[in-house]
């Protein structure tokens, strides 16, 4: 079944990776974390903030990339006095060179990731508070709680998390959603969280209503847990400042004291450039696409049509997988309420390709057409 759920088409709706990239292999900010079986992500890591400080290590939504949210990140650690850092994951930019998307891919980068910060760059896991949103919240909810050091993080930030993907549809499309193999099972794998815990979500959010935040608060184990709900934030406009990084600086203020951190060393920038070389094969990869046509625009699907769509799709994949299961095989500023308030830079789920601060993206976004995604997590 992990097979199917790799490789289903269902991946296509959940993981619509920004096309084209907002950024390309050899952007000159790139770090290249090697993972398991061979692959390398790429990251953005902005060392920016005091030694004693943390490092937020950003797990992005489905539509976005390094691209569109890195420089939006370095903004919030300046605001936070925290060093930051943004992985992509398998399937995402030129990490398409490794595979398509999927959660499998997901995991398999952030692992890798937290590697290369723990084992490479000797970041203790203490100074690591790992934060992800939206679809990312799996990722990271997931990382922490399989850590072999889960105990020891400095924290988990989740913004707009969910149950799972499985309960999420079935909230959507009822019992119709029983059919979709499960992802990023958050329900379960935050039991087994327990350092300090922040969870943000927007009340008016209609795509993945603020009772998912709710519910998983009150799953969640950790002695130190704070749940934000923000009243007028939906699931990709907030109040930046007000309904993300003040909560964020509260809850970082709230147990964060450099010196009680033991015999850490604190976070010292050091030398990347050993790994901003891209590999052998996304150079490759990314020079066969650029003779590729690439696509202008997504179409529009309703969040209800995607659900019914995963449902169908992984009931026909799961029936034929069981079928052959026993055959051979082969082997921001705050602006006042009720005024238009500040765009979040986070668009997972409004797919416009546009990147806040990055004159990059902005350029290609020009030359996009307008088009929207609404129908993901």
């Amino acid at each position: 079944m992990q097979f199917v759920k790799d490789h289903s088409l269902v991946n296509s709706f959940i993981f619509p990776a920004p096309k084209p990239a907002t950024y390309d292999a050899d952007d000159d900010e790139l770090v290249w974390v090697p993972c398991a079986n061979g692959v390398c992500v790429c990251a953005k890591v902005f060392f920016c903030a005091s030694p004693n400080r943390p490092l937020l290590l950003y797990c992005h939504g489905n539509a976005e990339d390094v691209g569109s949210c890195g420089r939006e990140l370095q903004k919030y650690g300046r605001y936070l006095d925290c060093n930051t850092a943004v992985v992509d994951y398998v399937g995402y930019g030129p990490c398409a060179a490794y595979g398509e998307p999927s959660e499998s891919g997901c995991r398999l980068a952030i692992d890798g990731a937290l590697q290369f910060f723990i084992d490479t760059l000797q970041i203790h896991p203490s100074q690591i508070v790992v934060w992800g949103r939206s679809i990312g919240t799996g990722v990271a909810c997931g990382a922490v709680a399989r850590h072999p050091l889960s105990n020891e993080f400095g924290g988990l930030i989740m913004t707009s998390p969910y149950l799972s993907v499985k309960s999420l549809c079935k909230s959507l499309v009822g019992g119709i959603g029983v059919f979709v193999m499960n992802r990023f099972n958050n329900q379960e794998e935050i039991t087994h969280v327990t350092c300090p815990t922040l969870l943000i979500h927007g009340k008016m959010d209609n795509l993945i209503p603020y009772q998912h935040s709710e519910a998983l608060f009150y799953l969640c184990p950790a002695a130190s847990k704070r749940l934000a709900l923000a009243d007028h934030a939906t699931h990709n406009d907030w109040d930046v400042a007000e309904d993300i990084l003040q909560p964020v600086a509260d809850f970082l203020a709230s147990f964060w004291t450099g010196d009680k951190r033991g015999n850490v060393s604190g976070i010292v920038p050091l030398d990347l450039a050993p790994f901003m070389t891209p590999p052998a094969e996304v150079v490759h990869w990314a020079n066969h696409q650029s003779d590729e046509p690439q696509p202008t625009g997504c179409c529009l699907v309703s969040k209800r049509a995607f659900a019914a769509s995963a449902a169908a799709l992984e009931a026909t994949s799961g029936m034929f997988a069981a079928s052959i299961e026993n055959c051979p095989r082969v082997d921001a500023t705050t602006v006042a309420r009720g005024r238009p308030q500040q765009r979040s830079p986070h668009v997972d789920d409004h797919n416009s390709g546009r990147s806040p601060g990055d004159d990059v993206a902005d350029k290609r976004a020009a030359s996009m057409s307008s088009c929207s995604s609404s129908y993901l997590v």
